[in-house]
């Protein structure tokens, strides 16, 4: 146990992360937000963005696949409607379409397990393609040769992409109008958290807001300015159209586990039924997954066994939590402590210098907020 209290140890989190945001070296700013049993311990901004503008608290980030565990919370709530079942198969759901047999024999748990073999679509070719055809590259992205069910390969756009056909096809509204009316807006999060794409009017609304972030390549920070468009912030994808700050996530991750423990409370707790629940955030696949390029797990809209996703050494087995393109964005929930974190960091770096930055954050806040 540490000797110093955890108000100067939050203090010192405070002071590096600002100090890193200085020295220029993986990133110009960020957010950081903290609660235990809902109750917020830190809640900060550090830094810059990419653009040299101040970060806020409230200020609105791509988060990009980080935002993923709103869609599986949307399929919760039409499970609880009993419009679907997790083991439903897509072409069941959209029995009005022609489907490609690969895609319509798919159960709904597969896609949101990342065991459907939807893995092959490259986020920069579904982003430089018209919207008219995104559905069918969707569509179109098939297994790899000798993929049997149960392999893992995390799905970053295609997968998402069908699910999100499946909650219009059965809620009659776009995905972002029922994620927010569904699971946001009861979750609290506000103008925080925007799941597959801003509205027109939430994009002027909220463009002031939107801060930038910047590519590392070495020396040089490049400024990510297309992630400001409209183009961008309102593409209606509910794998890469997500934009938040660290305390929406942070609030939306509060609601997931209020409503998951013993008794469940919140608003989710009444909106989500708890089976649902508790099956998208306990472990349904594990594998070598060749899109991560390491052993991991998932449920269902949510990674599983953190540590194999490089949450550090202290988060529990029961913990859930997500992270964003090239691990900028991370949040999760360990029930055990009743602990939160959301983070934005934002400066896209290789992915070996994740390997220890993360991981020492949240071991470092471990020490701060749990061990005391």
């Amino acid at each position: 146990m540490s000797s110093s209290s955890p108000e100067l140890q939050l203090a010192d989190i405070e002071e590096f992360l600002a100090r890193e945001a200085e020295e220029r070296v993986f990133g110009t700013g960020g957010q950081l937000y903290v609660s235990v049993d809902g109750t917020p311990v830190l809640d900060l901004a550090v830094g810059v963005d990419g653009l040299d503008v101040p970060v806020e608290r409230d200020t609105l980030f791509a988060v990009y696949c980080a935002g993923m565990p709103v869609l599986a919370l949307a399929v919760a709530a039409l499970v609880g409607d009993g419009e679907l079942s997790f083991d439903d198969r897509v072409g069941d759901v959209l029995d009005d379409r022609r489907l490609p047999d690969h895609v319509a024999g798919l159960r709904v748990d597969a896609l949101l397990g990342h065991t459907a073999g939807l893995h092959r679509l490259s986020p920069v070719t579904y982003l430089a393609s018209p919207p008219r055809a995104r559905e069918g590259l969707a569509l179109g992205t098939r297994p790899p040769d000798g993929w049997r069910p149960g392999d893992v390969a995390y799905s970053e756009v295609a997968a998402w992409h069908v699910l999100g056909m499946v909650v219009e096809a059965l809620a009659g509204e776009p995905t972002r109008a029922f994620a927010r009316r569904r699971v946001l807006e009861p979750a609290g999060t506000g103008d925080d958290l925007f799941v597959a794409g801003m509205t027109d009017e939430e994009y002027d609304a909220h463009r002031g807001r939107i801060g930038v972030n910047a590519q590392v390549e070495g020396p040089r920070l490049v400024p990510l300015l297309g992630e400001r468009t409209r183009r961008l912030r309102a593409l209606s994808s509910p794998a890469i159209g997500n934009t938040a700050s660290a305390s929406g996530l942070g609030r939306l991750y509060e609601a997931v586990l209020a409503a998951i423990r013993t008794p469940p409370s919140g608003p989710l707790a009444g909106a989500l039924p708890a089976g649902a629940l508790a099956a998208l955030v306990t472990p349904q696949s594990h594998g070598a997954d060749p899109v991560m390029g390491r052993t991991c797990g998932y449920g269902l809209g949510f990674m599983v066994g953190l540590g194999e996703h490089d949450f550090g050494t202290r988060v529990g087995d029961g913990a859930f939590g997500h992270s964003g393109f090239r691990g900028m964005t991370a949040a999760f929930a360990d029930p055990a402590h009743g602990l939160v974190v959301a983070c934005h960091l934002n400066g896209s770096v290789d992915p070996g210098s994740l390997g220890y930055r993360r991981p020492a954050l949240v071991d470092t806040i471990y020490r701060a907020v749990v061990d005391p």
